[in-house]
């Protein structure tokens, strides 16, 4: 019994639902990761599920992109590049089995590239974001 209960914990903490603050790992793809390039330079990621649309993907990317701009220590930052694919992936390494065919999940990715800094004229290579209104704006969008 306490084998089973345990067993549908993790199933359900595995599940992967739809909300945004998750950060990605082994056992759950979706989330966000970051990596510091530079000193005021992030590769910043956003991973979806199936529940997440190319639009929510591309928004939690920059919602994120602002959260790590303010994380450390910077107010503005711009996107030097973004990449944004999605493709059709079998669930875990084992296809999940509908009535009568192999289910597929659709991933969403979208990853950017920023550069951030504490001053508005120090960047001109792009959109300028301010980070707290950017943050700011897509939480109100998506009720965060």
């Amino acid at each position: 019994m306490k084998i089973t209960s345990f067993l549908i914990l993790v199933a359900i903490l595995l599940s992967g639902c739809s909300s945004y603050q998750q950060k990605s790992s082994l056992f759950n793809k979706s989330g966000f990761s970051e990596e510091r390039m530079g000193s005021n330079v992030f590769r910043v990621t956003y991973e979806g599920n199936d529940k997440n649309s190319d639009e929510e993907v591309s928004d939690f990317n920059l919602l994120r992109s602002a959260e790590v701009t303010m994380e450390n220590g910077f107010k503005y930052f711009v996107i030097l590049k973004t990449t944004d694919t999605s493709s059709d992936e079998s669930f875990g390494s084992t296809p999940s089995l509908s009535s009568s065919s192999t289910s597929l999940s659709k991933q969403h990715t979208a990853t950017s590239t920023i550069i951030c800094s504490e001053e508005y004229s120090d960047i001109s290579h792009g959109q300028l974001y301010d980070a707290a209104s950017t943050a700011e704006d897509i939480k109100q969008k998506y009720g965060l």
